[in-house]
């Protein structure tokens, strides 16, 4: 389940990173957008799979991790939403990218952890 976790997360991360190089581009490829979504909350949903089978999690930064990773998805829904005023979806986009680098790489930290 950690390396289900760990593929899942690392390959929503490489598409978002393409995504974002698309973006700065002024071109968008919805179908890989959504694909981005879907990688996502497996990753999101297996993290959190984890966080319950695994005992003495507590002590660790997968909590964290998941919860910024749940932020980033809700900040990736708002840039989705807010597509008609490009300064807002701008901002979220960053804040989104952000914030799941920052849950990725404590969920990375905390998957590869002997």
């Amino acid at each position: 389940m950690n390396y289900l976790a760990l593929l899942l997360l690392t390959a929503a991360v490489l598409l978002g990173m393409y995504l974002g190089l698309l973006h700065m581009q002024g071109r968008r490829r919805l179908v890989l957008v959504g694909l981005h979504l879907l990688l996502g909350v497996g990753g999101l949903l297996s993290l959190a799979l984890l966080l319950r089978a695994t005992p003495g999690v507590e002590e660790t930064y997968a909590p964290l991790a998941t919860l910024l990773l749940a932020l980033a998805a809700l900040t990736g829904a708002g840039a989705a939403l807010l597509r008609r005023a490009p300064m807002a979806v701008n901002m979220m986009l960053t804040t989104h990218a952000g914030i799941a680098t920052l849950g990725f790489v404590l969920a990375l930290a905390w998957l590869v952890a002997p």
